[in-house]
């Protein structure tokens, strides 16, 4: 099984769609719509005015606001690490300046993220469970979402599941998550088992932009661990609900619940992460998947006989 690749992915964007797309996107119209307070992802966010966004960035840092309107466009107080800066000589940088207050994604973190023995933060402190969000207008005209714990990863795509690493896969254009397993209620060991699983049980069943699309695949492993909270478009208590990565106007799907959860990390951090934990030997790995997921199969067909009989036509043939 190939490596996956960049136009590999997008051979699911739908290119007439993207191009269409493209075209509303640049009409004056639109760019009117979504600089106003009608567009969707505006709504609730706190209007700064000031001279220049770097001024109106430090009121936002000083109201504890990590995500604000400036000019009918989002702008983000989040610090971004330096070339070369220490991660964690970062966090806590910013947490002296700022009276411990560390913004990221959409508000303060300071209480998400790990201390280590002297109190200063350490964003390894415990193994995080990354969550990857591209957006819309990524490979993927739709966006994407993917998961990755340690060494394990579900990474829905249109032919397969994939299981490289998510770094440096997405990098830039992506939006990584750290979540931190004992503040959602996830047993570690349990669910690197249900990441591994869940690539054998459901590698073979074909992409569904609907029914069996990236972002179902990630709910489907954060359910089975014991999340309950994930937020979608559809009348949940009936049980008909489209999962989506979240990258939408109306702010609803997994990004959400990343934002309410977790802490929103830049490739620097990420590139720390990969370093600690890589994602050796794919091709020996995909060989060692695809052998389970035959035994599955055949571990299924055979129960389903188990359970259907088929008679001998020999022994029910009438004399």
């Amino acid at each position: 099984m190939p490596i996956p690749t960049i136009f590999r992915q997008e051979r699911h964007s739908f290119p007439k769609l993207k191009k269409a797309w493209m075209k509303i996107k640049m009409s004056a119209a639109y760019q009117y719509y979504i600089h106003s307070d009608l567009y969707p992802s505006h709504w609730g966010k706190v209007k700064i005015k000031a001279e220049t966004p770097d001024a109106a960035r430090e009121m936002a840092r000083e109201s504890g606001i990590a995500t604000f309107l400036y000019k009918g466009e989002i702008l983000s107080a989040e610090t971004r690490p330096q070339p070369g800066q220490d991660i964690n000589a970062n966090l806590n940088a910013e947490a002296a300046k700022y009276n411990g207050r560390i913004l990221r994604g959409n508000c303060d973190v300071s209480d998400r993220i790990p201390r280590d023995k002297d109190g200063n933060f350490d964003l390894f402190g415990e193994e995080p469970i990354v969550i990857s969000i591209n957006p819309i207008e990524g490979p993927a005209l739709i966006g994407h979402a993917s998961i990755q714990y340690k060494d394990q990863v579900v990474n829905r795509l249109l032919n397969a599941i994939h299981i490289d690493g998510l770094y440096p896969k997405y990098q830039e254009y992506s939006q990584y998550y750290f979540i931190y397993p004992s503040q959602v209620g996830i047993n570690p060991k349990k669910f690197k088992r249900i990441l591994e699983k869940h690539n054998i049980r459901r590698g073979d069943k074909k992409y569904n932009l609907f029914t069996n699309n990236c972002a179902k695949n990630v709910a489907q492993v954060l359910r089975e661990a014991g999340v309950k909270d994930l937020d979608f478009f559809g009348p949940d208590k009936i049980g008909l609900i489209y999962e989506t990565p979240g990258n939408n106007p109306f702010n609803v799907g997994l990004k959400a619940w990343c934002l309410k959860h977790g802490v929103h990390v830049f490739p620097e951090e990420m590139a720390e992460y990969d370093a600690r934990n890589p994602v050796n030997d794919v091709k020996d790995r995909r060989i060692y998947i695809e052998k389970a997921r035959k035994l599955y199969r055949e571990s299924i067909k055979n129960k389903k006989r188990l359970l259907n009989p088929q008679p001998n036509k020999k022994e029910y043939q009438r004399d």
